[in-house]
């Protein structure tokens, strides 16, 4: 029996489809090929996903509400 299983999802960041996998813990991993952003997601339980998206190396998350 396979590990991981291929996951179908859209990039958080710009849009694009992309295909992570998600292991028997339930832990998707997926990396846009686009622009380069990757995201680890995880079922807490049935209503309750948590996904944590972090920038390519190189870049770093604007802050919009910050009037510098």
């Amino acid at each position: 029996m396979q590990e991981w299983k291929p996951i179908i999802r859209h990039c958080r960041n710009c849009g694009a489809k992309t295909v992570g996998f998600k292991n028997k813990q339930g832990v998707v991993k997926v990396e846009c090929p686009k622009c380069g952003v990757s995201s680890i997601s995880r079922m807490l339980d049935r209503r309750h996903e948590r996904c944590d998206t972090y920038a390519p190396l190189g870049m770093e998350n604007l802050d919009e509400d910050d009037d510098n």
